[in-house]
């Protein structure tokens, strides 16, 4: 999907529709299941939300994703000291991880979501984050 195509269905989606969409407002890791959400991994709380299974629809990753891993590798853009899991920190399509990212929306109230495999722990981790249009950032 190219960016124009992606920063118009983010602004076609709907008021809440009870997907948890705001439990992702930063990464999250993505449970399909209830969890305890009061779980922890070694004493520290873990970041974990719940969407109901079947409530997204894979729409497929960015067309300029091998282009921009080639380039920017696992660089992150992360402007004026936000960090990566800032609910402010900008969607920066052409970086990590967003650059490497599917393309997610919500079957009922079309909110868009991205979503990518964290590799560099213990075990892999599918991670989720909902798309806000004023955080989206085509910065190169």
């Amino acid at each position: 999907m190219n960016v124009e195509t992606f920063k118009s269905l983010v602004s076609q989606a709907q008021p809440d529709c009870g997907c948890n969409k705001t439990d992702f407002q930063s990464w999250a890791a993505w449970r399909t299941k209830t969890r305890d959400l009061d779980s922890t991994l070694w004493g520290k709380k873990r970041l974990e939300a719940n969407m109901p299974a079947g409530q997204l629809e894979n729409l497929g990753p960015f067309d300029h994703r091998d282009e921009a891993i080639k380039a920017r590798g696992y660089t992150s853009y992360l402007p004026n000291g936000l960090n990566y899991w800032s609910k402010k920190a900008p969607i920066a399509v052409y970086f990590y991880p967003f650059h490497d990212c599917d393309i997610y929306r919500c079957k009922t109230c079309q909110a868009v979501f991205l979503a990518y495999t964290e590799e560099s722990g213990h075990v892999p981790e599918q991670r989720l984050r909902w798309v806000r249009p004023e955080l989206i950032s085509e910065q190169k």
